[in-house]
């Protein structure tokens, strides 16, 4: 069971079945495991990161409920199965990336527990994750990964009227959650989207009332590739398979006019293409077009001038599943050259970083990099946003002000600098943070 074939997954009351796209068994199986009916599904990730997928399932088999981590040949995955509070398993084990290492994969699942602590996340090696499990009660829903100023799983309750629960890595209820829903999520789960397409989180949910409810999540944008499995059964052909994969092999270099970038092609057999984004006047990548984007190769000719512009590139599905970004490029058109240093790499003489503190010049090609409440004192109109110090996948990490900024916290690695002028413009800076 590999990225690039077609196989089908399905249980019955005692086994786990795996044919080809022929209908034969693949080799292994099925897997006998026992009398006890599960209503949860088969799901698939790769954890170990190997180019093969494992199949999760949760199963009560002789009335001893767990959660199963099957190899692509039939064997147990090292680590699992994982048992939980016996209860009948109604809660489809979900995988999800709750970090930037879009390879490191948590699974969440549980049991039809009342009154107890039956929600469980693990790492992929098996072993349980810090600060869980956790107690929403009476779960027959399955969870949702997605982004929310930070990943977050969502998961809704079977009771009347139901709740809608949301938890951070740490298994820690976000603000503002939980909070009622009109009736019980039953076997099923919340859908995260932005319906209205005006960049906000939106969440939707069908109840035993038979209703559906939909609710904007207010300040919180809709980050698409962050959504590792935003919905039942992860996608709207309800695959079941955590994908696409990140993009790889990011190149940029010059396009004359402007950059043309390069990456490798993703395996999927049910990829409908690639998404660009680049670093715009908000400080965020921002797609480049509606897309999705049919090749490998893409000549964005706008992007000109003596700046450095920022890239990454993410994969769709057909079903409108986007994968984790790629790694971000920088590629100023004018060939500016990068220049080293024991504790820098910077271009021109913007950023400084020294020592553990990030030195920010005051102005930039007549620009002032201040906050919206600030105004150049040579008389030019306000800038458009704060300054911003940006990681490799292009998340906020911190704001900057001119003068000495503090980043002796953080983690050794690339980041970049944001700054926005005062024409519409923003310049992106490169920096390397290192011990």
């Amino acid at each position: 069971m590999t990225a690039t074939t077609i196989e089908i997954c399905a249980p019955s009351y005692r086994s786990l079945y795996l044919w080809d796209s022929k209908g034969d068994s693949e080799p292994g199986w099925p897997v006998h495991i026992g009398d006890g009916a599960s209503y949860a599904q088969a799901e698939l990730y790769d954890l170990d990161n190997d180019g093969k997928l494992e199949i999760g399932f949760a199963s009560c088999p002789n009335s001893r409920a767990q959660v199963l981590m099957f190899r692509y040949d039939g064997t147990n995955q090292p680590g699992w199965p994982n048992y939980i509070t016996p209860a009948q398993p109604y809660v489809c084990p979900v995988g999800g990336a709750m970090n930037e290492d879009t390879t490191d994969i948590s699974i969440f699942s549980g049991g039809h527990q009342i009154g107890g602590i039956g929600f469980y996340g693990w790492f992929s090696n098996g072993s349980t994750m810090p600060g869980w499990p956790v107690a929403p009660d009476f779960l027959e829903c399955s969870p949702v990964v997605f982004d929310m100023d930070g990943r977050v799983v969502m998961i809704a309750s079977n009771t009347t009227p139901g709740e809608l629960y949301a938890y951070d890595v740490e298994g820690t209820l976000v603000e503002g959650f939980p909070f009622s829903t009109p009736g019980a999520a039953l076997p099923n789960s919340p859908s995260i989207a932005d319906v209205d397409d005006d960049d906000t989180v939106e969440i939707g949910l069908f109840t035993s009332d038979g209703s559906v409810s939909l609710w904007k999540v207010q300040d919180e944008r809709w980050y698409p590739e962050y959504a590792t499995w935003p919905t039942w059964f992860h996608d709207n052909w309800h695959t079941g398979w955590l994908h696409p994969q990140a993009v790889t092999g990011l190149l940029a270099e010059r396009g004359n006019p402007g950059v043309r970038l390069t990456w490798n092609k993703n395996p999927e057999p049910d990829l409908a293409g690639y998404f660009v984004y680049r670093i715009g006047v908000s400080g965020k990548f921002e797609k480049l077009y509606s897309g999705p984007w049919p090749d490998t190769t893409f000549h964005d000719t706008t992007a000109t001038g003596d700046t450095n512009w920022g890239f990454r590139v993410t994969a769709a599905i057909k079903a409108g599943n986007e994968g984790f970004p790629s790694q971000s490029v920088m590629f100023n058109p004018m060939g500016l050259e990068e220049t080293p240093s024991a504790e820098v790499r910077t271009t021109k003489s913007l950023p400084t970083l020294v020592r553990g503190m990030l030195f920010l010049p005051r102005s930039e090609n007549g620009d002032c990099p201040a906050s919206n409440s600030m105004r150049c004192s040579e008389g030019l109109s306000p800038v458009f946003a704060q300054p911003a110090l940006l990681n490799a996948v292009g998340r906020k990490v911190m704001s900057l002000l001119p003068g000495p900024n503090d980043v002796s916290s953080l983690a050794p690695g690339v980041y970049f600098v944001t700054v926005h002028g005062s024409r519409s413009t923003v310049h992106v800076r490169k920096v390397v943070v290192q011990r």
